[in-house]
């Protein structure tokens, strides 16, 4: 059978097949399945298709940012000395720089001695010699009425008594300070003093503790360095007792300011 008959066929069946689907009494018997068509004959090779002209290429495109940064590279082999370069041109001159001090100069002539230089020493020196007199004087007339020199200083009474305060001023005012022994040998001339030209008598010394209470200290404002209080001493009885006396065995009992003592000053 050629191909065109086989198609013929297969339209009659689809036609029947069609008719009795839409047909008011259905079939009493099921038609015989139709052989399967042949496939149809391979078709003549069709032509290559024409290659499209290549497009025009289109505008570039803007500049996108910047990437990071990335990782610092391991660095280089160190490269060759260059050659060496011209001279350069010769700067201008400098300033004029400021020179070291020169050495000594050799000594000058031995001047005309100044007549006026020479009376002033003199005079100066006569006067020293004279006030060097004096003071040896002052002091052996401080020792003859009972005065007591221990190194360089010269303990003396008045003979009077008076408060802590006035007492003071009695020496200062005399160019010496109230008495305030720093040594042994100094109590001890004190206390001979006491017995011999104060008859006994209780002698205020230059101490007291009115700045703060239990530290006693010079009228120079130096903390003492040397103590002989008597047994017991200090007590600050009563919380009135801010001064420093001594008795009449060379030791110390602190009592109130304002009662009336011996006035020993001390001279250096």
């Amino acid at each position: 059978m050629n191909p065109l008959t086989n198609c013929l066929c297969i339209l009659v069946v689809v036609a029947v097949v069609f008719s009795l689907s839409y047909s008011e009494t259905p079939a009493m018997c099921p038609g015989l399945n139709g052989r399967d068509g042949r496939d149809g004959a391979n078709g003549p090779k069709g032509d290559p298709g024409v290659h499209g002209e290549p497009g025009i290429p289109g505008e570039r495109g803007n500049t996108g940012p910047p990437g990071k940064v990335g990782p610092k590279g391991n660095p280089g082999e160190k490269g060759n000395t260059g050659d060496t370069g011209l001279a350069g041109n010769k700067g201008a001159k400098g300033e004029i720089g400021v020179g070291l001090p020169g050495g000594q100069g050799q000594k000058g002539e031995k001047g005309s001695p100044d007549v006026e230089s020479i009376k002033k020493t003199v005079d100066l020196e006569s006067r020293i010699v004279s006030l060097e007199k004096k003071v040896f004087w002052l002091k052996n007339v401080l020792l003859f009425h009972g005065g007591k020199q221990v190194g360089d200083k010269v303990f003396v009474t008045t003979g009077g008594e008076e408060n802590f305060d006035n007492a003071q001023k009695t020496c200062r005012e005399a160019g010496g300070r109230l008495t305030a022994p720093r040594n042994a040998a100094e109590n001890s001339a004190i206390e001979e003093i006491i017995r011999t030209k104060g008859n006994g008598k209780k002698a205020f010394l230059g101490i007291t503790d009115s700045e703060v209470e239990g530290t006693f200290k010079y009228s120079t404002g130096q903390t003492i360095t040397f103590q002989n209080w008597n047994p017991g001493e200090p007590n600050n009885n009563k919380n009135i007792e801010d001064c420093a006396e001594m008795i009449s065995n060379g030791k110390w009992n602190d009592m109130p300011c304002n009662e009336q003592r011996l006035v020993i000053c001390e001279f250096e």
